[in-house]
């Protein structure tokens, strides 16, 4: 299983949701 590209993708959203919820 590709569990830390998983948590890494995961990890990359929700910075990348929090950028835009602040710009």
């Amino acid at each position: 299983r590709a569990v830390m590209t998983g948590l890494k993708e995961a990890v990359a959203e929700m910075k990348r949701l929090m950028l835009e919820a602040r710009g």
